[in-house]
């Protein structure tokens, strides 16, 4: 107690070291003369932790928090919306996890989609009894449990490459087609080391190659194989025709198809197959009739220009939605008419063979191999374009040729990508120059050839910054970057391919530079009806009978005036085109010559030569370019901030198409086209073979693909 507790009446006692045993009530008596004052305490003297209880106590609470972990990582797909999933390309596969601990029925539907809406796995029970069905893109890559666990419809998918990054979704619904229970995935597949590409563009009318095969650390141009220079040509590609012996056996492709073709007569023609305008066939099989085909698409259009003129022409609209039908498997076995109008080959044949020959040639092209030997067709993967409006049907008889021509096997389709035409181009054009530089003035026809993995026949057509723009706008030298001229936070691009027929398609560039599809249309008229009308003109010149004959006992002759005009349609003004020695002696049979231009306007004949006027020239491109006109005003006014109208295409390098879009909207809207615009589509799907995530999947559309949007 304190020693003054008397004096400051403070009679509180300290016990030091309390011990459990102090435990107690404790009182204190005080008693003066009178009376006893009491007080009582109770003390309660908790007894000390052992330091080994402790360590026990924080084991337990480790091993608890572990268990539930442990029951939280196993049963996470039955808790998290939306789950992760990463794996490196080049793995064997990977799994898209969905386990559900909801109770199910008997019979059930479960459905793996991926963002675009395309099934590309179901499975269903009926009365115990499971079937399966998994989308052709992805045959043999998809696969689940064989004997599903209740609620567990985890979905393998096997060689996972960056084109499958993407939101997958999982739905179980019951026999009437109710959900009971969904579950989305998303899956990042990371780029591998090797980046090796081909990419085969077959067109209407002409077809070609372009690859790269530099690390993709290093970048690098796309580099194309030039074509027919034997003929004195110089392009990026060539005819697509193939010919083929009396047993169906590849014998050429191309420009030496054509020609060696065109040199038959009477029995030997008989025995060959001849097959052009494939690409006609693969749009829509289902006919073979192509006349009936082009008359069954041929509509009544009309639209005013100014409010003023009402224009009205005919034309073919091959990508009409209400036309554009899915053809089933049957149809690959239907015989193909060749030119002689024999039935030998099937569409998957003919198609198969000249994947083929495309395969082989571009093998043999590219010299530089890797360790170990020449370059394989399984060290590449395979880019081959198609049109925005194709249907799946088409889509799945050119992977189906593929696989039979070697590309891939059927192990390896992983390798094979189909990328649309319009993303191939605008992704050409939107890619920035390698030295960051801007060219100036750079011609077309330039041939500068930097050293590369190529022999003499191929190119790498494009400097540095190659794919510059040109605008044609007041000042027509000048050049331009197209990603310099997207607005910040992206874009939206009007992308008209003009070849042999037109093709539209609008694209909002997306921050980080993805592309998302807004639109497409096509099958419009587009360069081949330019040819058409310069045959109908000459025609009209010599006559219809005499020009019929010599197309029919001179065809060799009549394509080398089909390819001087290709050399010289592009220009604006007077042209001349040779005259071939057999269409001169047998018109002067029955005149002079000169006599067969006097009642044609816009023709003369110049020693030996044809010459055709300016506006006669111009009248060649009338009614497609009042196709093309009016499609870009009905797409425009439903598309608002459309930044740019861009031009590719082999008709793009046209200077009467280009000043005709510029005059019509080149107030309203930048007109760009890249130097070489027949080049852009190759190019590009070499781009989008390297990185597929530049294409932003669908959500809603047909069933396309990845890259394929």
């Amino acid at each position: 107690m304190r020693p003054d507790a008397l004096d400051s009446q403070d009679f509180s006692l300290t016990l030091k070291e309390p011990q459990p045993s102090d435990s107690g009530v404790y009182i204190c008596s005080m008693i003066d003369k009178t009376e006893e004052l009491l007080s009582d305490v109770q003390l309660y003297v908790r007894e000390i932790f052992p330091t080994w209880s402790k360590v026990l106590l924080v084991l337990l609470v480790l091993l608890v928090l572990l268990a539930v972990s442990g029951l939280l990582f196993y049963f996470r797909h039955y808790f998290i919306s939306v789950y992760r999933v990463e794996v490196d390309s080049g793995e064997e596969s990977v799994l898209l996890p969905f386990k559900t601990a909801v109770r199910l029925p008997d019979d059930v539907t479960v459905t793996w989609r991926n963002s675009e809406e395309m099934e590309i796995y179901t499975s269903s029970r009926r009365s115990r009894i499971w079937s399966t069905d998994q989308h052709w893109y992805y045959k043999g890559r998809t696969e689940m449990k064989k004997k599903l666990k209740s609620g567990d419809f985890s979905l393998t998918l096997k060689n996972p490459t960056v084109r499958d990054s993407d939101i997958y979704t999982c739905t179980v619904c019951d026999a009437s087609g109710n959900l009971l229970t969904r579950k989305q995935v998303q899956l990042e597949v990371k780029a591998g080391a090797d980046s090796f590409i081909i990419a085969i563009d077959v067109g209407h009318g002409y077809s070609g190659y372009a690859f790269n095969v530099k690390p993709r650390q290093e970048g690098g141009e796309a580099q194309l194989k030039r074509w027919d220079e034997g003929l004195g040509l110089d392009r990026p590609k060539t005819p697509t025709c193939i010919l083929l012996d009396e047993d169906g056996k590849f014998l050429k492709f191309g420009s030496e198809a054509k020609t060696a073709y065109s040199k038959m007569r009477g029995e030997e023609t008989e025995k060959h197959y001849f097959y052009d305008d494939i690409k006609w066939y693969l749009w829509n099989p289902v006919s073979k009739s192509k006349d009936l085909q082009i008359d069954l698409h041929h509509h009544l259009l009309q639209f005013s220009l100014n409010n003023e003129i009402k224009v009205s022409w005919s034309t073919n609209l091959f990508g009409s939605n209400q036309l554009n039908q899915t053809f089933s498997q049957r149809y690959w076995s239907d015989r193909l008419p060749a030119a002689n109008k024999k039935e030998k080959m099937t569409l998957l044949e003919v198609v198969r063979e000249v994947l083929r020959f495309l395969k082989d040639d571009a093998l043999k092209t590219i010299k530089v191999p890797p360790e170990g030997g020449e370059f394989r067709a399984s060290d590449f993967t395979w880019v081959l374009t198609v049109p925005a409006d194709w249907p799946d049907g088409s889509k799945e008889l050119l992977m189906e040729a593929a696989v039979q021509a070697g590309l891939v096997t059927e192990e390896t389709r992983f390798r094979l990508m189909l990328v649309l035409e319009p993303e191939a181009a605008l992704a050409w054009c939107l890619k920035p120059p390698s030295d960051g530089s801007i060219q100036q003035n750079h011609s077309r026809d330039s041939a500068d050839r930097p050293p590369g993995p190529t022999d003499a026949a191929t190119s790498c057509t494009d400097p540095p910054g190659g794919q510059v723009a040109v605008h044609f706008g007041p000042e027509p030298e000048e050049t331009t970057v197209l990603l310099e001229t997207r607005p910040r936070g992206g874009g939206r691009y009007l992308v008209v391919d003009c070849g042999d027929y037109s093709h539209f398609a609008v694209y909002e560039v997306l921050e980080g530079g993805a592309l998302k599809k807004l639109h497409h249309d096509g099958g419009y008229l587009g360069g081949r009806d330019v040819d058409d009308k310069f045959k109908k003109f000459l025609s009209k010149i010599f006559s219809y009978k005499l020009w019929e004959e010599h197309e029919a006992n001179f065809p060799n002759e009549v394509q080398e005036m089909m390819d001087d005009f290709l050399r010289v349609k592009h220009v604006d003004e007077d042209v001349q085109i040779c005259c071939p020695e057999n269409l001169r002696k047998q018109a002067e049979k029955e005149k002079n010559i000169e006599r067969f231009f006097d009642s044609v306007g816009g023709a003369s004949w110049d020693d030996g030569r044809i010459r055709i006027s300016r506006d006669t020239l111009r009248s060649f491109y009338d009614r497609s370019l009042q196709t093309i006109t009016w499609k870009i005003w009905e797409i425009s006014a439903k598309y608002s901030n459309i930044g740019c109208i861009v031009l590719v295409g082999g008709l793009a390098e046209s200077q009467i198409l280009r000043q005709n879009i510029t005059d019509q909207f080149g107030s309203k809207y930048k007109v760009l086209c890249p130097l070489r615009p027949r080049e852009a589509v190759l190019k590009g799907a070499v781009e989008l073979g390297r990185n597929p995530k530049l294409v932003l999947p669908q959500r809603k559309g047909p069933a396309c693909f990845r890259c394929f949007s």
